[in-house]
């Protein structure tokens, strides 16, 4: 059941550790700021089960940053997104990583946006760390085959790695 939220009072939602009992002209201030920065100050009154995966998943985003955080902690922010909307999500993290000067950590099993869009790559093997690095020197055929067991070949693709399965 999808609840009658608009997307401004969603990301309202993510200043409560901030608001007594009024909401005050400080948090509009913040929500109208998050929404513009995030380009969804037209979708203010919308109702966000009305909306888009891609467009759900900012809306997750910015609510997210209305708390203001220095780390955001994301896992699999691209699930379940076609590629454009993938690609929108993981751009708008890099302008928020620029802009705000956060810290991302992000969990993500699809290692060639992993590849694309992160400064440092963690693999993890059963909860145990196997291998942390940049992403050119960790994501090598021999280490997929390591964590996976499967064959690819990693061809360098515009300075980035690009995992082929073989």
């Amino acid at each position: 059941m999808n609840l009658p939220v608009t997307v401004f009072d969603m990301v309202m939602m993510g200043r409560r550790p901030y608001q007594k009992w009024v909401i005050s002209r400080e948090d509009h201030r913040k929500v109208w700021e998050i929404l513009e920065l995030i380009h969804l100050e037209e979708m203010a009154l919308q109702y966000v089960g009305e909306l888009s995966g891609g467009e759900q998943q900012k809306v997750n985003i910015a609510c997210a940053l209305a708390q203001e955080p220095e780390i955001l902690l994301m896992d699999e922010p691209t699930n379940n997104l076609d590629i454009n909307h993938q690609l929108e999500v993981m751009r708008l993290i890099d302008r928020l990583i620029l802009s705000k000067g956060l810290t991302v950590l992000t969990a993500i099993h699809d290692l060639n946006i992993a590849a694309r869009f992160s400064s440092r790559v963690l693999m993890l093997k059963k909860g145990k760390v196997v291998k942390c690095s940049f992403p050119k020197d960790i994501i090598t055929s021999s280490n997929i085959k390591l964590l996976y067991n499967i064959d690819t070949d990693v061809i360098s693709y515009r300075g980035f790695p690009f995992v082929i399965p073989s």
